[in-house]
């Protein structure tokens, strides 16, 4: 018999017509930015759809922080509606909250149940950090084993998913099923051979002074590469809580990001995207990034991953943004005007290494598609910010 599904179906503050130019923001199969799209159907509110939306925003929209060094009001915003505005129609990028904000409305749209939650990000001392970032969690049936000997043909169970596609280089590349009972694994993502993603339910690792039952929070970590021994190490990324959050919190929280001094976010430029199989679209073999001034390729397992740079459709290209929307994986080896630097893989290759803020500025357009304007007014904007590059022009 049907389920009872435990996550509201409610409705998306964006139109069949928003969810259709979204859509062929990511190039979507079937979805084309030169067309309104009005005839192509929506795509039904399954697994499938949902593992192939992650995949095409993965590879299309940068996560970047952009806004807060570029722009006057030097502030991420996270109103849905300005955040459509940004990553649809000016085809730019931003941050976890910005990311994942859009996603859930589009999920929405498309008819999937689901809501948003918060999470506390772990630093490199092992502390975790207040409540700053945001998770998706998604509602979809699941027939139940025909093996088990209460079960009925046709009887659904349900699967609650967490989604995230707001974490940078950490942005879980499938839905990972949440663990029904504490420390009970999930279901590994498929990311890679070589950097295997695992959740867990464990009791909070937060040092608690009063509580004497602590909550139990999911942990989400990650195995990058191995370690001396030839063994997969966890490196734990963030926890999360199912209570859901709203919009109130997380403008609390992008306050909160755009003002910390000495977070990553305003004490660096950064910028990153994953890269697809050319053979297979569907899967992600690597990503291009840039964190101050060195823009890097990784490559993840031991397909290789052939250009970078981007064109229109925002697919990696070797042509460096030559607005062709060329596939991933055409090109050279170089892959724009960017040399190769080492053997790449795990620790990557140099692609641009930029001396100046125009070098900089140039290069979050050929790598990553992100138009900041004219020229003279980002220098303007990046002046004073504390992360402008040596060699900065005064305009």
């Amino acid at each position: 018999m049907p389920y009872t599904p435990t996550i509201a179906l409610l409705p998306s503050l964006f139109t069949p017509a928003q969810a259709r130019a979204y859509l062929a923001r990511i190039s979507y199969p079937n979805f084309t930015p030169s067309s309104g799209n009005e005839d192509v159907p929506l795509p039904p509110p399954t697994y499938e759809t949902l593992q192939r939306l992650m995949t095409r925003h993965l590879a299309s929209v940068p996560f970047e922080n952009t806004a807060l060094h570029y722009t006057p009001d030097h502030y991420i915003y996270v109103d849905p509606e300005w955040l459509f505005d940004r990553i649809v129609t000016k085809r730019m990028g931003s941050f976890c909250m910005g990311m994942n904000a859009v996603f859930l409305h589009v999920l929405r749209a498309l008819g999937f149940r689901a809501y948003s939650g918060g999470g506390r990000v772990r630093q490199p001392s092992g502390a975790y950090e207040g409540f700053g970032h945001m998770v998706l969690f998604v509602s979809l049936p699941t027939p139940s084993s025909s093996s088990s000997p209460s079960s009925s043909p046709g009887d659904e169970t349900e699967t609650i998913y967490h989604v995230d596609v707001g974490f940078g280089e950490g942005s879980t590349l499938s839905p990972i099923p949440l663990p029904p009972t504490p420390s009970a694994p999930s279901h590994p993502s498929p990311r890679s051979p070589t950097n295997h993603q695992i959740m867990l339910l464990e009791s909070s690792p937060l040092p608690s002074a009063g509580a004497l039952h602590p909550h139990q929070l999911y942990l989400l970590s990650h195995f990058p590469k191995k370690g001396e021994e030839g063994k997969a190490e966890e490196v734990p990324l963030y926890v999360f809580t199912t209570l859901e959050f709203h919009q109130a919190d997380y403008e609390l929280m992008t306050y909160a990001m755009s003002l910390k001094a000495g977070s990553i976010f305003t004490s660096s430029v950064l910028a990153a995207v994953k890269l697809v199989d050319p053979e297979d679209p569907g899967r992600v073999v690597g990503q291009v990034s840039l964190l101050g001034k060195e823009v890097k390729r990784r490559r993840w397992g031991s397909r290789s991953v052939a250009g970078s740079g981007f064109g229109s459709g925002r697919e990696a290209s070797g042509k460096g943004g030559d607005g062709r929307g060329k596939e991933a994986g055409e090109g050279g080896e170089e892959g724009g005007n960017g040399k190769k630097n080492g053997q790449g893989g795990e620790e990557g290759e140099v692609l641009e290494t930029c001396e100046t803020e125009e070098e900089r500025i140039e290069a979050l357009k050929r790598w990553f598609g992100l138009d900041l304007g004219d020229m003279g007014d980002a220098l303007r904007c990046v002046e004073g910010r504390g992360v402008g590059l040596p060699g900065l022009r005064r305009a």
